[in-house]
């Protein structure tokens, strides 16, 4: 709940509070996520390197039981490309792509030069799933959609008006109240066929608890688990770390069509060299066609461009 969110966010700020080098904050608090903007002391004021702070702060946040996982982002200046090291381990069935995502993980904290490595956790949830039974639904002349509405009525409420106070917009909800949306109640719930009678909700749905993540993060339609990372520059650099780790994980096969995309600045660096090889191959045969028209000959040309 929103509640339980503001007071993990809490806990977090006493830390940042506490941490010397952060110079102040902001940050939005919500369900299933909340951000902050940290702002740091100047680079030559403090003794530690931005990166070296959010491994303090990481260390202390582990400690914080309502937390599932914190990731960090420190911003180097110039336009946003990703962390150093940051991969979607893409496809696959879900047991697969976990897989392939921990061996990734311990593989990176392996690697010289590598740090503050970090795989994305899911926060799973109780969830009530609703089956219906399509028999009863039909013989009693009942929509699909009549149950899917009772039930978006009874929980979230309908927007029914709006009033203006102090020149503030406020909306005006239908909804139950909290202590009516317990599965006993909701069960009870109304449901009009086509011959006009009521019948209880409980006569055509039964209801499946399961366990469900409560958000699903997707990378171009497909399920995916961002592992990122940190580096050492001077031990290490990101397109050094992707081609190790391409040479390491070959025999990606075994992860059941589960596969790693490589974003960040690794992918944001490549995509510059390759730019500028294209761009220097480009002006090459610009200045070449720029000679041919000066000296009629290839020859001449070539001497003259090799020189």
């Amino acid at each position: 709940s929103l509640d339980s969110a503001w007071q993990a966010t809490r806990d977090i700020e006493k830390i940042f509070e506490n941490n010397k080098y952060i110079k102040k904050w902001y940050g939005t608090v919500g369900v299933p996520y909340s951000t902050w903007v940290l702002t740091l002391t100047p680079a030559d004021a403090r003794d530690l390197s931005a990166d070296e702070i959010v491994e303090i702060i990481e260390e202390q946040v582990k400690d914080i039981k309502a937390i599932v996982g914190i990731d960090f982002d420190v911003d180097t200046g110039g336009a946003p490309v990703g962390k150093p090291i940051e991969v979607q381990v893409v496809g696959g069935d879900d047991t697969s792509r976990d897989n392939l995502a921990n061996d990734l993980k311990t593989w990176l904290e392996s690697q010289d030069g590598v740090t503050r490595v970090h795989k994305a956790s899911e926060e799973i949830k109780p969830q009530i799933i609703a089956n219906l039974n399509h028999k009863l639904l039909t013989d009693y002349g009942v929509n699909v959609s009549d149950i899917a509405q009772t039930l978006k009525l009874a929980i979230d409420g309908q927007r029914v008006g709006r009033i203006f106070l102090d020149g503030e917009e406020i909306y005006l909800r239908v909804m139950l109240e909290d202590y009516d949306k317990n599965l006993d109640d909701l069960l009870k719930l109304p449901i009009r066929t086509s011959s006009g009678k009521l019948k209880e909700l409980n006569y055509f749905v039964d209801w499946q608890r399961t366990q469900a993540p409560a958000t699903i993060k997707h990378y171009n339609g497909q399920r995916s688990i961002k592992v990122s990372a940190g580096v050492t520059f001077g031990v290490t650099d990101p397109i050094r770390v992707e081609t190790a780790m391409r040479e390491h994980f070959t025999n990606i096969d075994i992860y059941n069509d589960a596969r790693l995309v490589t974003t960040g600045q690794a992918q944001s660096s490549k995509e510059a060299i390759e730019g500028l090889s294209i761009a220097m191959i480009i002006a090459i045969a610009a200045i070449l066609c720029l000679m041919l028209l000066l000296f009629d000959t290839v020859w001449e040309s070539l001497i003259t461009l090799s020189i």
